[in-house]
């Protein structure tokens, strides 16, 4: 039960961190408060992970900044840590499929889901 109160105290946190971060950023970039929470987020998922390997970061820590605060702040990270220990893994060909898959498939399930809503709501 405690796992669950770090992840929920390190979500509330991160949640926060991508807000203000990435509503304060602004510039010639589209959307370069999300992009820089990402980017942001995945060094910092690197790095997390980086030395939970090497030093052995408590599963406590691990939960709430890793699961809580940088899931929150942003999923992108995962996603990037993933793809990164496929490859690590020797597993090339899966993890360019899973990076391609996850994008394409992922802004496929946006344009629909507008979709879905516009025709339900006859705006189409």
């Amino acid at each position: 039960m405690f796992d669950i109160f770090l992840i929920a105290g390190g979500g509330a946190v991160g949640a926060v961190l991508r807000v203000l971060l990435s509503t304060r950023l602004g510039g010639v970039f589209p959307y370069m408060g999300t992009f820089a929470v990402n980017v942001l987020g995945c060094l910092s998922i690197g790095a997390c992970w980086a030395y939970a390997e090497q030093k052995g970061l408590p599963v406590e820590w691990r939960l709430f900044l890793v699961s809580g605060g940088l899931g929150a702040f942003t999923t992108f990270s995962t996603y990037g840590l993933d793809t990164f220990r496929l490859a690590q893994e020797g597993e090339q060909l899966k993890a360019v499929l899973y990076m391609l898959g996850t994008n394409i498939i992922g802004v496929g399930c946006v344009v629909l889901g507008v979709y879905v809503v516009n025709k339900l709501c006859g705006n189409i």
